[in-house]
């Protein structure tokens, strides 16, 4: 095997010296490829009866059946079938996974019937498999369970037939030669046909195949996951996740012997230079210095598929790679594929390393006088190395000088005649994603001692003069009202650039404004809004950075409250500010409302990106951003001083957070412990209810009135509380209105079903009182007599 090994290397290695422009046809990548998405079964099998597969907190049942073996690979078994009778058992870890899983399933502990097992693994199952009784199988038995194999590995594949895409951690095991506990499951009730071709559908949710995977390598703590193969829009499957969580402890190992896995290499820049030709088509070498944490043989990057890897260096030497063709059948799948890198000469090194990786395609299209990236982010090769690693870029660019480029840093002009210019573009300072915007535009630049200075493009039409002085305006006021209330940034330049896009994106020192809000002057507050929000990214998700997903609204929803409050207080608007509220409030209750049958609870904010589903389209923008949004309003009106309407508090406690978390990575409860700090109490509730939970308090309010003998009036409120836990409370601020503009303002806590509250005796009788005054709560309010 070793010598056979040898020659493959040889002749790719060759290949590499004598045409730079051929892909490597064959390295052990390609070899584990071809080997995962062809399996071939031995003629052996093993009888099963009674046995428990547990893989962590799953339970595989083995009722009855028989195990067949794949052939091995370097003399491992790595992967296998169940024919037989059997039962997956689940109970997910936490109320939150439990009751995600209720969403889906209407269980929080799932109980599934299957008849077919498919399994990978590059953990001890194969040791579990050969204890058990062999069998000699009939030939039309073997055909039967390869038929079963083939279409497991169909529904695991993505639709160009690679595991690559879809399962990585896996071939890096297996390119790697070591076993890191990988375990990759697909089982059903399905015949072998109709397992192949299966795509969900939700109204046959039981009969679906599920995909039980644990992944020791992953870098987001979170190990485990139950999910299912999704069409995604005519273009495609991806894997919906279910369910997701750290797995068990090994509680075998001493914790002050525990040791942290590392990554396999950590990249610390990139240098990078780019051709960018008439027809939109580039070359591109990308030097990337990184140091190799583990002693690998192969290391993996990702890069948009349409572009061609031509070659690659280590340390100026050419070394082997593998990476997918490109199928020019006019299907887009998915935006990015592996590229495979052969480390073997310098696995020991533990100094940095220099990878070049030579490159050319399209990733770039024309359309009117826009430039549309094909891959916004993989047109540069990302190693994912950890979880939201930040690297530092020297990029230069070349392009047609019919065309003008923008990126974020500091910009050095190299070059520029009639035909191309040459400029250079260099972060100022380590960021997780880079990005430039390319059209033919025309540029406008503002300069203001108290800011950064702002360079805004937009296309030569459609451009009135006031749109333009009103985004410019929208841009350096907004940044100048954040400066203020949340504290100063290090940015000495600020570009805002039209966005050839539906939506608007922002990275360091860029502010990608979507064509649709840069070319709009409506009155109603929404295109300053939008605008806003992307200028607080500069604080929000880039200058204080998320952790996991579960913290993303500490990104996307402190930038949509933050542009509600640009709109609110330096516009003076606070029609528009309550108008907002009111009808993010609205699509919160009535998110999947029927007339007779309610669709699928949303998820709690904490999910992150998994609020979002194919059974809960839409869902992370409503519960991300908007609900979001709402947990920093009423943050705000809890501690607003109801005495003097004074916000010092609030805008203390914002300020505090940024400057303590700025270029780090903050998670909810970083940010919890900042409000209990200026809140001055435990806040844990408050969060457990609006971050982690789903309840919508509905409240019925009602007071009697009573006039005592020494002339002063007692008022008892009471307050009906639905859809909510009995042990949901909330402080709800009241106006007790006396008429004549006289008023009194106080807070009630709320607290259970019912609660019947005495007010302080008052000097006037009320003519009215306003529950919830301010929108001070997500809530619903009706009024009733008592």
């Amino acid at each position: 095997m070793l010598r056979v090994l040898l020659i493959v290397f040889y002749v790719g290695f060759s290949s590499l010296w004598s045409a730079q422009n051929d892909v490597v046809s064959k390295t052990t990548a390609d070899s584990v490829n071809y080997y995962l998405l062809h399996p071939e079964l031995t003629s052996q099998a093993y009888k099963v009866s009674n046995y428990t597969l547990t893989r962590d907190r799953a339970k595989f049942v083995l009722k009855n059946g028989f195990i067949y073996t794949a052939k091995p690979f370097s003399g491992n078994t790595i992967m296998a079938l169940f024919l037989g009778t059997g039962e997956f058992e689940l109970t997910p870890p936490g109320d939150i996974e439990q009751k995600n899983l209720s969403r889906f399933l209407g269980t929080s502990t799932l109980s599934k019937e299957f008849t077919n097992l498919f399994f990978v693994f590059t953990d001890s199952t194969d040791q579990w498999i050969y204890r058990n009784e062999p069998v000699t199988l009939a030939e039309d038995e073997l055909k039967n369970a390869a038929l079963y194999c083939e279409s497991a590995v169909k529904y695991l594949a993505d639709p160009y037939g690679e595991y690559v895409d879809q399962h990585t951690e896996l071939m890096n095991d297996l390119v790697n030669r070591r076993k890191q506990g990988i375990f990759l499951s697909v089982f059903s009730t399905l015949s072998a046909n109709d397992l192949g071709s299966s795509t969900t559908i939700l109204s046959k949710w039981r009969d679906d195949p599920l995909i039980y995977k644990i992944d020791p390598t992953v870098n987001d703590g979170e190990h485990v996951t139950l999910g299912r193969r999704i069409r995604n829009q005519g273009k495609g499957f991806y894997q919906e996740i279910v369910s997701k969580f750290p797995m068990i402890p090994d509680n075998s190992v001493p914790y002050f012997l525990r040791t942290e896995r590392k990554n396999d290499f950590k990249i610390s820049d990139y240098n990078m230079r780019m051709t960018i030709n008439e027809n939109l088509s580039s070359q591109t070498s990308a030097q990337l210095t990184m140091r190799l944490n583990n002693p690998v043989n192969w290391i993996r990057f990702f890069l948009y598929y349409r572009l061609s890897v031509d070659s690659v260096k280590i340390n100026g030497r050419h070394v082997l790679f593998h990476a997918p063709v490109a199928k020019d059948d006019g299907f887009e799948r998915f935006e990015s594929s592996p590229i495979w890198i052969n480390t073997a000469s310098v696995a020991e090194q533990t100094e940095p390393i220099r990878v070049e990786i030579f490159y050319h395609g399209k990733f770039l299209e024309r359309e009117g006088d826009y430039v549309y990236f094909k891959a916004t982010d993989d047109w540069y090769p990302a190693g994912f190395t950890g979880r939201h690693d930040r690297f530092s870029f020297d990029i230069t660019y070349t392009y047609p000088s019919t065309y003008m480029l923008v990126s974020h840093g500091t910009e050095r002009e190299i070059e520029k005649n009639k035909k191309t210019t040459t400029v250079q573009w260099i972060t100022r300072q380590p960021t997780r994603h880079v990005t430039f915007n390319m059209g033919v535009y025309k540029d406008i630049r503002f300069k203001d001692e108290r800011i950064p200075d702002i360079h805004m493009v937009f296309r030569y039409d459609r451009n009135g003069k006031d749109v333009k002085k009103q985004v410019m305006a929208d841009v350096a006021n907004s940044y100048m009202f954040f400066q203020e209330k949340f504290g100063s940034l290090p940015i000495g330049k600020l570009v805002a650039a039209e966005y050839s896009y539906s939506h608007s994106e922002a990275y360091d020192g860029l502010v990608n404004i979507s064509a649709s809000v840069f070319n709009s002057n409506d009155d109603d507050g929404v295109d300053e809004w939008i605008r806003a929000h992307e200028v607080a990214h500069q604080w929000w998700g880039i200058g204080v950075d998320f952790d996991t997903y579960h913290d993303q609204w500490l990104s996307e929803a402190f930038a949509e409250y933050s542009g509600m409050l640009y709109v609110q207080q330096s516009l003076s608007d606070n029609k528009e500010f309550f108008r907002f509220l009111n009808i993010t409030k609205e699509r919160i209750f009535k998110n999947r409302k029927g007339i007779f049958v309610d669709g699928q609870e949303a998820g709690p904010i904490s999910l992150g990106y998994r609020t979002s589903s194919s059974s809960t389209r839409g869902d992370y923008g409503l519960v991300i951003y908007s609900k979001g949004m709402w947990v920093l309003h009423m943050l705000r009106n809890m501690m607003l001083d109801l005495n003097t309407m004074n916000e010092d508090r609030f805008f203390a406690m914002m300020k505090d957070y940024f400057e303590t978390y700025y270029g780090k990575k903050a998670t909810t409860d970083d940010f919890k412990r900042i409000v209990e700090k200026h809140v001055g109490t435990d806040m844990a509730w408050f969060f457990d209810q609006w971050i982690h939970g789903t309840d919508l308090p509905k409240y019925e309010f009602a007071y009697t009135t009573k006039q005592t003998e020494n002339g002063k009036f007692k008022v008892r409120c009471r307050i009906r509380q639905e859809n909510a836990g009995e042990n949901f409370q909330m402080f709800i601020p009241i106006t007790i209105d006396f008429g004549d503009n006289r008023k009194a303002r106080m807070r009630l806590l709320v607290k259970g079903p019912q609660s019947e509250i005495d007010l302080p005796l008052l000097p006037l009788e009320p003519k009215k009182i306003i529950f919830n005054d301010f929108e001070s709560v997500l809530c619903e309010v009706n009024y009733s007599n008592w």
